[in-house]
């Protein structure tokens, strides 16, 4: 039991992939320990393996080794494969490393979108904060849905360059896309305002149950 389990282990002699457990157990793959690894993940049915060795991102087929991606980027913090495994989705910090050379004095955009069964770069885009960049996607990846500020943008299917619809929601702080088949639903959460904390004794009743307030697309 366990002769075929993939995974991977982190440790201070670099990332291995690994097959098999115990003393029986084969390294597929090492980074070398000069080359730290920030990220690492697997695609969600388990055949592509992605990291960041803060040399580069590479995505690459665990069967026979081949890249799927391989790119300059060494800050990648997070990786995101969609439900069906189409697309690769990479997180840099949004922040100016060293010197400001850019005319808006803005850092340069951090989320990239990579189309994995053509192996090719989508789009790049601003995404502002970490606790909120990650899109959410239907489980038939036909409908991608991203929070930015207090919009919630809505995108047909995985290519996130240009949204179709846009939903204001004033003092979101995050949301949720429904799985299962259509219709999709997602569901957002604003903080309460104006609200005390109170003591109920035993012998009081509750007053009333908030719901989250829902949306449907």
């Amino acid at each position: 039991m366990g002769d075929n389990l993939i995974y991977s282990v982190r440790r201070t002699s670099g990332l291995s992939l690994m097959r098999g457990l115990g003393t029986d157990s084969t390294v597929l793959f090492e980074t070398p320990k000069e080359n730290p690894c920030t990220v690492f993940q697997f695609s969600n049915d388990g055949h592509i393996f992605a990291y960041c060795d803060s040399k580069r991102t590479r995505a690459f087929q665990i069967a026979t080794g081949k890249d799927v991606i391989s790119v300059d980027l060494k800050r990648t913090k997070c990786i995101l494969f969609s439900p069906r495994d189409t697309h690769m989705i990479t997180f840099e910090p949004y922040t100016i490393y060293g010197q400001k050379t850019c005319p808006t004095q803005k850092p340069d955009p951090n989320m990239r979108v990579y189309n994995l069964l053509e192996g090719k770069h989508v789009t790049t885009t601003v995404a502002a904060r970490e606790a909120t960049w990650m899109p959410q996607f239907t489980d038939d990846e036909s409908v991608a849905v991203r929070l930015v500020g207090c919009e919630l943008l809505i995108y047909s299917g995985c290519q996130l360059e240009h949204y179709d619809r846009k939903l204001i929601v004033p003092s979101i702080t995050a949301f949720a896309v429904s799985s299962g088949n259509t219709p999709h639903h997602v569901a957002c959460y604003t903080p309460a305002i104006g609200v005390r904390c109170l003591l109920f004794l035993p012998y009081f009743s509750i007053l009333s149950i908030f719901i989250f307030f829902i949306d449907f697309f």
